[in-house]
């Protein structure tokens, strides 16, 4: 089955000497429309996370508590399926900073809006987390 991937900018290159070549998949369980994401980027994004919701601003969000526990996706062979997308959704928008560096691991703001627009134009659909 052919899929239509969307990739961040470190999921389009090769990895450094070093860093594994795996991906993080986001991918909708009716369309099967995919978004790759560095294994590394997605920690630096649910850091982000962590520290918002240790700040109070956002609330407990089920794919932060299976990546702090080491659950589903983060699991070996695991797959997480997203509850309550919109919170997701609307915590990962808390995310975007003024500081828009781009390093090798790390996000950027404009991978983190096209992961949004991924997530708000599936939104009607499951989606899960895998690695590969």
């Amino acid at each position: 089955m052919t899929h239509k991937e969307f990739k961040t900018r470190w999921a389009d290159v090769s990895p450094p000497y070093g860093a594994f070549d795996d991906y993080l998949i986001l991918e909708s369980l009716i369309t099967h429309y995919r978004f790759l994401v560095r294994p590394e980027e997605f920690d630096f994004l649910m850091d982000k996370l962590f520290v918002k919701w240790q700040q109070k601003k956002i609330g407990c969000i089920h794919v932060l508590k299976e990546w702090n526990e080491c659950l589903g996706a983060w699991s070996v062979g695991g797959t997480t399926l997203i509850e309550e997308l919109w919170k997701f959704i609307d915590a990962i928008k808390l995310v975007v900073e003024a500081d828009d560096r781009e390093q090798y691991g790390e996000m950027t703001n404009r991978d983190i809006m096209r992961l949004v627009e991924f997530l708000t134009n599936h939104q009607e659909e499951k989606i899960v987390i895998y690695k590969e």
